[in-house]
């Protein structure tokens, strides 16, 4: 067995668990970061698919490199702390994924992740998928990362503390003055967490607290903008794998869910919730085997109503800007076509003036123009077939 340099991210014991599990799988996707790196993009569009149980990543990628020298010292893939960022997203992704897996693996029944998805069943597909962003974000951000600090765990100079939240351990004593029973270290946590992603309430706290403690408004104002924000775009991915659904805007995508007059929920909350404790807090391997089914959603229908935010644009091969262009898209998926397309293409190999006008194009975007520049390139070589759905918007 190869010995981890004292520098190896692998002795992250949750990143160990991910490298380790056997019922995962990886898939470098055909994009280059760099675009996000020096800034070019919001957002990298790598994206990610739970249901598909498999970690995305990029083909040119500070992430990419690493992978092939686990055991090795992190600092030399980790400039600007590109690696460290990428890694972090990988076990929060890691962590959906499994909740996935737990999810089918206790309550088969419910066909989470693949099964049909309809008018009855749909808001409860949304609960399922925002319990997996419960047990993502308090399995690494609270119960590990606010706890620890990464560079006592892995010395490599980071400066990440936290991914998804926006919490640390030494607000705690600021917090406990305003509810002392407050406690994100303990595992009756996952429930506060869980009904504030959900249904939108908060017990402990009140509107005095929160006036009088700026540190804990900013917390409980990052958490309730995070909550809104996963509950739009989870219900907008579940209307992409429907043809007789389309969600839009004008629709209150934010709104909190009703609490099930059934006890499947809880019930199936209380399970999750005790495995990943152990998971976590025990650094026990816990892996679900995943069981036989169907294949994993996908969307389904014309071409043309495709939505940019939760389609892969390298599913479509060579045909891309074809489908690209197939009629005018809304506002909000702009920066995620300009993003998918320009990352396509390998960064260093394209004329730093032809990069400037690219991003002359960003806004608003100018996809005959973009083409008419990008023709001289070749995009990155697709190894493999690429799935059709990717949850790209963050």
């Amino acid at each position: 067995m190869t010995s981890l340099h004292p520098e190896s991210l692998l002795h992250v014991p949750i990143l160990s668990q991910m490298v380790r599990d056997p019922n995962l799988t990886y898939a470098a996707r055909a994009l280059d970061n760099n675009w996000y790196y020096d800034g070019h993009i919001e957002l990298p569009a790598t994206g990610f698919n739970p249901a598909r149980g498999a970690i995305l990543s990029a083909k040119i990628s500070a992430y990419s490199k690493w992978s092939k020298r686990k055991s090795d010292s992190a600092r030399k893939f980790n400039f600007e702390d590109n690696l460290m960022h990428e890694v972090l997203f990988s076990i929060h992704d890691y962590l959906h994924i499994w909740a996935y897996q737990t999810i089918n693996s206790a309550r088969p029944e419910l066909e989470f992740g693949f099964g049909e998805i309809n008018q009855e069943n749909f808001e409860d597909f949304v609960y399922l998928h925002l319990l997996t962003e419960t047990v993502a974000t308090i399995g690494l951000d609270y119960w590990y990362l606010s706890n620890i600090d990464l560079n006592d765990v892995v010395p490599v100079g980071t400066k990440k503390n936290n991914l998804a939240a926006n919490y640390t351990k030494q607000q705690l004593p600021e917090f406990r003055r305003f509810n002392p029973s407050f406690n994100p270290y303990d595992v009756s946590f996952f429930d506060f967490l869980e009904n504030l992603y959900c249904y939108s309430t908060v017990k402990g706290f009140t509107g005095t607290a929160l006036e009088r403690s700026p540190t804990l408004l900013a917390w409980m104002k990052h958490e309730y903008k995070y909550a809104e924000t996963q509950r739009r775009l989870t219900r907008l991915w579940l209307s992409s794998f429907r043809t007789d659904l389309k969600l839009s805007v004008e629709d209150d995508l934010e709104r909190p869910l009703k609490k099930s007059k059934t006890p499947w929920r809880t019930e199936l909350s209380q399970h999750v919730k005790n495995l990943l404790w152990k998971k976590m807090t025990q650094k026990k391997d816990i892996f679900i085997n995943p069981s036989k089914k169907a294949p994993c959603w996908e969307a389904k229908g014309n071409f043309d109503d495709v939505d940019f935010r939760f389609t892969n644009l390298n599913f479509f091969g060579d045909d891309y800007w074809q489908i690209a262009q197939a009629k005018p898209r809304p506002k909000e998926q702009e920066q995620y076509m300009f993003s998918q397309i320009v990352s396509k293409y390998q960064l260093e190999l394209i004329d730093p003036d032809d990069v400037e006008l690219l991003l002359k194009m960003k806004a608003p975007l100018d996809l005959q123009s973009m083409r008419a520049v990008l023709r001289n390139y070749s995009p990155i070589s697709i190894s493999r077939p690429e799935p059709r759905s990717i949850f790209v918007a963050g």
